[in-house]
């Protein structure tokens, strides 16, 4: 089987046609099929030869293997011009790719994987393809694809109104974009700025909470192998050093949780700012072994992840009020910026680590 690439655990190679029996396996399974093709059309042997090899078109479709399992599917193709039009790129020179997949075994779901197969396949199509922007569009209701596809620095650019046809009905569709040299130049904000002007569905707070609750593991996965010279890189130039990174994380998180409290328990509170470029600098963001604030992430999030999954809606929905930006906010939307707060700064590590290759 040819290989595409090999990158940590992750192989991606071109299908087989033994690994059809493995994608008859996967998209029988309506866990599978709820969120790739439809529950209403499960796929026997005939229907993915049809789908999967028998189609004469410029799409590289590959089998995905972990530590040499079979796990799951990815496609990926340079747009054509039907496809540039429909999603409103005009230039004909910029080179685009597009991609699709799905993890079959869902003994592999909520590992990871996922994560790590797009920033793989990303990687693959910026360096080995030289394409400048790469482009998926996830339906709207599927919010944790969603949120897998901004940690790998990808942005919604479009609403696609009636795009796709998934069980029955036309649905709506998010075009997001990973640009390659937006994704360089501005090292601030690997994975974008946090933005969400929707209303917020007890879908996405439940996401906004896993991201939450997974923030502690995916610190410590971030810096994992580092020693004390690379934890005293800047993760770009005129930044915070990633010891200071992981130590801010646990001050800012620790206010965080105060103010959820305090708005909890009264009414409209003022909470209270602080300097986080002056705490960075204080002796413990700068020396202290970050094993301590790895330990109060751990901690606290338990706590904060116990909390939240008491809330009700009208919990949500009290607000406090910020005397520096002069803002009054809710409970739920401050639970959105914690989300994306905590996968900000592990992209801060993870990206300069990819950059430099440590």
């Amino acid at each position: 089987m040819k290989l595409i690439y090999r990158i940590n655990e992750i192989v991606v190679r071109l299908l087989g046609k033994a690994d059809e029996v493995h994608l008859v396996q996967w998209l029988s399974d309506p866990a599978v099929l709820q969120y790739y093709e439809g529950r209403d059309q499960p796929h026997d042997l005939e229907r993915v030869r049809e789908h999967f090899y028998r189609q004469e078109d410029a799409t590289s479709r590959c089998l995905v293997e972990v530590e040499g399992k079979p796990i799951g599917y990815i496609q990926f193709y340079e747009l054509e011009e039907d496809e540039r039009n429909e999603y409103g790129y005009g230039d004909p020179v910029e080179k685009i790719y597009g991609t699709d997949q799905f993890i079959g075994d869902v003994a592999y779901w909520n590992k990871g994987i996922g994560t790590k197969l797009v920033q793989s396949m990303v990687a693959y199509l910026t360096e080995e393809k030289q394409s400048q922007k790469v482009v998926m569009d996830p339906q709207t209701w599927n919010v944790r694809a969603i949120a897998c596809y901004e940690k790998c620095g990808f942005r919604k650019i479009r609403l696609l109104r009636e795009h796709e046809l998934h069980e029955g009905q036309m649905r709506d569709c998010w075009l997001m974009e990973y640009d390659k040299e937006e994704w360089r130049m501005d090292l601030r904000y690997p994975i974008g700025t946090f933005e969400h002007t929707d209303e917020i569905t007890s879908a996405q707070r439940d996401q906004w909470i896993q991201d939450i609750a997974e923030l502690p593991e995916r610190a410590r996965e971030a810096v994992k192998g580092l020693n004390e010279e690379q934890l005293s890189l800047p993760y770009r130039e005129g930044g915070w050093m990633l010891k200071q990174v992981i130590h801010h994380m646990a001050d800012s998180h620790m206010n965080s949780m105060i103010r959820f409290k305090l708005a909890l328990t009264e009414d409209t509170p003022t909470i209270r700012p602080y300097y986080e470029e002056r705490w960075a600098e204080l002796s413990d963001s700068r020396d202290l072994d970050i094993e301590f604030s790895l330990q109060i992430l751990d901690a606290l999030h338990r706590r904060w992840v116990a909390l939240l999954h008491t809330l009700s809606d009208e919990d949500y929905a009290k607000p406090f009020y910020h005397p520096g930006s002069q803002e009054t906010t809710r409970l739920d939307y401050n639970l959105g910026v914690y989300s994306w707060h905590g996968r900000h700064h592990v992209a801060h590590i993870t990206s300069l680590r990819q950059r430099l290759g440590i």
